[in-house]
């Protein structure tokens, strides 16, 4: 593994494992709730444009659209092996994963008075931050590889960054989510993906030797 996954994982897992203790000591017990609706109502300026806009991102994120997203990589021929197979194992893994924590951590949501959407599963970590995160850092680290110019490079982590960050943002918005379910969503799917991203593609590319050679 290159030094700078290395990096980038530990990163994230300092990120995570102190926002998770913050949560479980209640440190942020006092702060969270003002981050759901009505802080971040307020810092965005809510109408029904942008409500309209948050409402379009948060269902980009649903299940449903990364189950097409992932199909098509996986079906197409140019994409199958190179970023398909990658993709959609790091998809499993980050839905396994986020259903146990949840499970086990067993956080109830925000509070339902100023919840804009009724989702009634567990809150944390945020399913839609952490396999959205998931799907579009391990397509971004696929992508990568290929790009030729430090401008291609740089649009491809832009693109694939961006998305699953404002798809997170809108949990928030619509107050389903604490801030601190999103972030430490953010940190474990990109963790998952990094990971299985490194473990996958050599694999791939040994049987495909191992087949050519047979």
């Amino acid at each position: 593994m290159k030094k700078s996954k290395i990096i980038a994982i530990s990163v994230l897992s300092v990120i995570f494992v102190t926002v998770f203790t913050l949560m479980l000591t209640g440190a942020l017990s006092g702060i969270e709730p003002a981050t759901g609706k009505p802080l971040l109502h307020t810092l965005l300026n809510p109408n029904a444009e942008m409500s309209e806009f948050m409402h379009h991102f948060t269902i980009f994120g649903d299940t449903i659209l990364d189950v097409f997203i992932i199909a098509v990589l996986v079906f197409v021929p140019v994409t199958t092996k190179q970023v398909g197979i990658p993709v959609a194992s790091t998809a499993i893994v980050s839905t396994v994963l986020n259903k146990v924590i949840k499970a086990i951590v067993a956080r109830p949501r925000p509070e339902a008075d100023f919840r804009l959407l009724e989702i009634h599963s567990p809150s944390f970590p945020s399913g839609h931050a952490m396999n959205n995160a998931a799907i579009y850092v391990a397509i971004m680290m696929c992508l990568l590889p290929l790009c030729k110019t430090k401008w291609q490079k740089g649009i491809v982590i832009a693109i694939f960054t961006i998305i699953p960050l404002v798809i997170g943002i809108t949990r928030v918005y619509f107050n389903v989510h604490y801030a601190s379910d999103v972030v430490c969503g953010w940190c474990l799917g990109a963790i998952v993906a990094l990971v299985m991203t490194e473990l996958v593609k050599p694999g791939l590319t040994n049987f495909s030797k191992l087949k050519k050679g047979a």
